[in-house]
């Protein structure tokens, strides 16, 4: 009997263990970060890139949520650190590379970078980010991603170009990879938006140094869209004459 009892304590001990042993899963962190895709900016009549050197500086993020866990706000006045899902860098450093990559995939400038050690920069480039989270509770499920952004000019060291955007974009699927893809999305979007009213800003403001007439942005996409872009040299279209005040002035010159 002593036997017995002690043969199965030994069995059940062994079950447990293996129990233990093959099914016990060790939860992992998720690791996230943002990432940049293609840009689609006006051809035509864009005379990018501009002779101007312009600085990027770090982008300033609020102390909330420059931290490598994401955050999830549960409500206005809740918010959660998820520490199962966290940024693969801090989200001031993930920012500003990939807010660097999209304007020197842009080519607005000839000359772009973080450092300019030997010469002063014309511009500088400068962003704060007032919110990167995802809204988590029953009623919704979004990303939210708010930021101001400006060029400074140096001779005066003030603002020559801002933009801001405050946007919440819905999420079906509630797994954090879906909220990142959405913020993603969202940054790409608006950083679109911002190197075409810097590109339309400093077109016109070469075009005002010839004495040309300023253009509007449905004049550039229009253009932009009818010009073929591999057009060889040869005789205006009348989409050219319409929009190159250049060929209009001198239609018999190339």
């Amino acid at each position: 009997m002593r036997g017995s009892l002690l043969a199965i304590m030994l069995l059940l001990t062994l079950v447990g263990c293996s129990t233990l042993l093959g099914t016990k899963t060790i939860r992992q962190q998720r690791k996230f970060t943002l990432i940049s895709q293609p840009l689609r900016l006006p051809g035509g009549l864009s005379e990018r890139p501009y002779p101007f050197k312009v600085q990027l500086r770090k982008v300033e993020v609020s102390r909330l949520y420059d931290r490598e866990p994401l955050v999830s706000r549960l409500s206005a006045y809740e918010v959660r650190e998820d520490r199962w899902n966290v940024w693969a860098a801090r989200p001031s450093d993930m920012l500003t590379s990939t807010i660097e990559h999209y304007l020197a995939d842009a080519g607005l400038f000839a000359q772009f970078g973080r450092e300019f050690l030997d010469q002063r920069p014309d511009y500088v480039f400068e962003t704060t980010v007032t919110a990167i989270e995802c809204f988590s509770s029953e009623e919704r499920s979004a990303a939210h991603l708010a930021l101001t952004w400006r060029l400074v000019d140096q001779k005066d060291n003030k603002p020559s170009w801002s933009g801001k955007f405050d946007r919440e974009e819905p999420v079906y699927n509630r797994d954090i990879g879906a909220a990142v893809q959405a913020m993603s999305s969202i940054l790409q979007e608006e950083c679109e938006k911002a190197c075409r009213e810097l590109d339309l800003k400093f077109l016109n403001q070469m075009r005002q140094q010839r004495g040309e007439p300023a253009l509007t942005p449905a004049e550039v996409e229009h253009s932009s869209s009818l010009i073929p872009a591999t057009e060889e040299d040869g005789d205006a279209t009348q989409y050219e004459l319409l929009y190159d005040p250049v060929k209009l002035a001198a239609p018999g010159k190339p």
